[in-house]
């Protein structure tokens, strides 16, 4: 069985970490054939190669649609591919142009919805309403990675299956308490400090007004506590976020750190890991935080609130109740130690339900069934 997954790979962030851990695992099942497109040179490609896993780049900073679908075209023809995986619209649409150039009706086409779409711009609206036409009627199996999400595709009017494979991670060994204090040091924090992080794309969906206006609170309300808030991630509302940060008054509190590459130090290193998000799938930051026994606090959507237990596993909070976010932040950091069990039973979950290995024999199963069909 030959699969060709299909993704821009233009950032590093869930859904390009959600694809090279499945690709990754996927590359072991000998002897089917696994390649990717990307039509990016960044994170994912670097990562994909160091893996051992064979990678065709249609930079799209070069080549316009048409060349890329034809290049997508020849490779669903050279490489006799029975399985299409595709990721976001732009490959979505691409690739059901190529399978029908290719005449490829013996290939299946796949399509995982790794979150919901929030259009900003008439543009948007446009792109979306394109999208659902492909999700309707040009896609064979859909791939929800959380429940909500299932439900929504499963109420449309749809010719495809619906399947409900949650996203996955690979379970790590946890950093000695020297590595944790190396990196918080060369983070710039004290060995006291409370440290509360995320890693987040700076967007309007992502709600990250309510994270600053939480540290405002906590600034006010607990004056003895020592904290940092820090922003990973980039994004189009980063001189807005730093604004905010500057009228709060929150310059020596929140810190916007960029992009980072290597995350899982330090989200193994965070007291908490906080997502604040109106709307979502299932974040790969949130699953790695909690496999790493870091203690989350998140919103109440998505499948955030799948993963989450409330008081076992970890903290939920409405969308927008800045001021009970911060005082979850204030009661983790007065408990310490006492909520070891809540960081134990996060990384057990995730060890259980998560594991990269469990949800890739799921995928493949159903790669082997369509082929059957």
């Amino acid at each position: 069985m030959n699969i060709l997954h299909v993704i821009p790979g233009d950032l590093w962030a869930g859904a390009e970490a959600q694809v090279y851990y499945t690709v990754r695992e996927l590359n072991k099942f000998s002897p089917h054939k696994i390649r990717v497109i990307l039509f990016n040179k960044g994170e994912l490609y670097k990562r994909l190669l160091a893996a051992n896993v064979e990678v065709t780049l249609l930079d799209e900073n070069r080549l316009g649609n048409v060349s890329i679908c034809n290049g997508i075209k020849q490779q669903l023809i050279a490489g006799d591919v029975h399985i299409a995986h595709v990721h976001e619209y732009k490959s979505h649409i691409l690739t059901t142009l190529a399978r029908l150039m290719a005449g490829k009706k013996d290939c299946a086409l796949f399509r995982t919805l790794h979150g919901q779409s929030l259009p900003s711009r008439f543009k948007s609206y446009l792109v979306l309403g394109g999208q659902k036409f492909f999700l309707r009627y040009m896609t064979d199996h859909l791939i929800a990675v959380s429940e909500q999400l299932e439900k929504r595709l499963s109420r449309q009017s749809t010719r495809a299956d619906v399947h409900l494979i949650y996203n996955a991670v690979d379970f790590r060994a946890l950093p000695s308490p020297a590595e944790v204090l190396e990196v918080r040091r060369s983070c710039g924090l004290t060995a006291k400090q409370f440290w509360i992080g995320t890693a987040v794309r700076l967007e309007v969906v992502k709600n990250l007004q309510m994270l600053i206006k939480a540290a405002g609170y906590l600034k006010d309300r607990h004056p003895e506590l020592s904290f940092r808030v820090s922003i990973f991630g980039e994004g189009s509302l980063r001189d807005v976020l730093k604004s905010q940060i500057l009228q709060h008054g929150l310059t020596e509190h929140v810190f916007l750190e960029g992009h980072n590459n290597n995350i899982m130090p330090v989200l193994q290193s965070l007291d908490v890991f906080t997502l604040t998000s109106l709307h979502e799938g299932l974040p790969m930051s949130l699953l790695e935080a909690m496999s790493v026994g870091t203690i989350p606090v998140c919103t109440a959507v998505g499948g955030m609130k799948e993963v989450i237990s409330h008081g076992e596993d970890g903290f939920l909070v409405a969308p927008a109740a800045a001021g009970e976010l911060a005082e979850t932040f204030a009661y983790i950091n007065s408990e310490g130690m006492k909520l070891n069990p809540v960081r134990v039973r996060a990384r057990e979950k995730i060890k259980q339900e998560f594991s990269v290995g469990q949800n890739c024999q799921k995928l493949f199963s159903l790669y082997v069934e369509s082929c059957q069909a």
